[in-house]
C-alpha cells in the first residue's frame, strides 16, 4: 500500500455503492488471493450491485470458490462478461481498485475496508491490476449466477424450493468471512420439506455446476445415515422406480416448528 495517504476504516458495501455511482464504464479490479477475501468482495458486489469486477488471484482459490455456494454463483455474476485470471501467487491483501478509489478489504464478520482516497496511489494501484490483467491467464472458469440458480430453482422445481435455496444464502452470508455452506446438502435439504423427486433435484445441482449427480447421491446418502433425509420409492413405466425425498419424522418436526435454517446450520456447515 502507499505510504502516508489518507485513509479511513469503511463499510465494504457503502464503499462499493459510492464507487459505482462514479463511473460505470471504468473496469474495476479485485486482487483476491484468498478464498475469504473472495468470499467478501462477492458478496459486497452482488448486495450493492457493482459494474462487472475483473477479479485477479490464486488459480487454485478460484477452483475452490466454484465449488462452493453460494461464492460460487456469485462469482459467476460477477464476471459474466469477463472471466477470473490467475496471477503469480504474491503476498498482498485483498484489494479492490474502483474508478476513483482503492479498498484495501479486511475479511471480518462486518466486512469492513480501508479505503484509500489519494488520487497518485489510486494511479499507481490501477496501473499495476492493469498489467496483472493483461498479463494474467484466464481460468476459463464459467459459471451460473446467482439470479440464474434462483429462478432456475424456482422454474424447474418450485417456489418452495427458491426460498429454501434463498435461506441457504442467507445461512452463509451470516458467516462471513467463511461465507459457504454445502449447497448439495442445503438443496437435498430443501428437497426433502418440499417432498421432491430426487432425480429432479439431482439434475438441477448439475446443471447449475453445483456438483455431479454422482456427488449428490453420495451426499443423499450421508443425510440419510445422519438420520435427516429418507426417500421412498414409486414406480413408474418405464425405467427403475423413482425416489422421492422426505425428512425424517424427528427432522420434520424441527422443520415444521423452526424452519430450514437450524437443518442447514446443523448438516451443511
Amino acid at each position: 500500500m502507499c505510504q502516508e495517504t489518507p485513509t479511513h476504516v469503511r463499510d465494504l458495501e457503502q464503499f462499493v455503492t459510492e464507487q459505482s455511482a462514479d463511473s460505470h464504464k471504468t473496469p474495476w479490479y479485485a486482487l483476491c488471493p484468498t478464498l475469504p477475501g473472495l468470499v467478501t468482495i462477492t458478496r459486497a458486489v452482488d448486495t450493492a450491485s457493482a459494474p462487472t469486477v475483473q477479479f485477479l488471484g490464486d488459480g487454485t482459490v478460484f477452483r475452490k470458490a466454484s465449488q462452493r455456494f453460494p461464492v460460487g454463483a456469485r462469482l459467476g455474476a460477477a464476471t459474466v462478461d469477463v472471466g477470473p485470471r490467475t496471477v503469480e501467487s504474491r503476498s498482498s491483501p485483498t484489494t479492490l481498485v474502483g474508478p476513483t478509489a482503492v479498498a484495501v478489504v479486511v475479511t471480518t464478520s462486518d466486512a469492513r475496508c480501508v479505503a484509500v482516497a489519494d488520487d497518485a496511489c489510486h494511479d499507481r494501484l490501477r496501473a499495476g491490476a492493469e498489467r496483472a490483467w493483461a498479463d494474467g491467464d484466464d481460468t476459463g472458469v464459467s459459471l451460473p449466477s446467482l439470479d440464474t440458480l434462483l429462478a432456475t430453482a424456482e422454474h424447474e422445481l418450485s417456489s418452495g424450493f427458491r426460498e429454501g435455496v434463498e435461506t441457504a444464502v442467507d445461512v452463509a452470508d451470516a458467516r462471513l468471512p467463511d461465507g459457504v455452506v454445502d449447497g448439495v446438502g442445503a438443496a437435498l435439504l430443501v428437497a426433502a420439506a418440499h417432498e421432491l423427486l430426487f432425480r429432479d433435484v439431482s439434475q438441477w445441482v448439475a446443471r447449475q455446476s453445483l456438483a455431479s449427480e454422482a456427488t449428490c447421491s453420495r451426499r443423499r446418502d450421508e443425510l440419510t445415515d445422519a438420520g435427516v433425509v429418507t426417500t421412498s420409492q414409486e414406480t413408474a413405466e418405464p425405467g427403475r422406480p423413482r425416489l422421492r425425498c422426505h425428512l425424517t419424522e424427528t427432522a420434520r418436526q424441527r422443520y415444521d416448528s423452526a424452519g430450514l435454517r437450524p437443518l442447514i446450520e446443523e448438516h451443511c456447515l
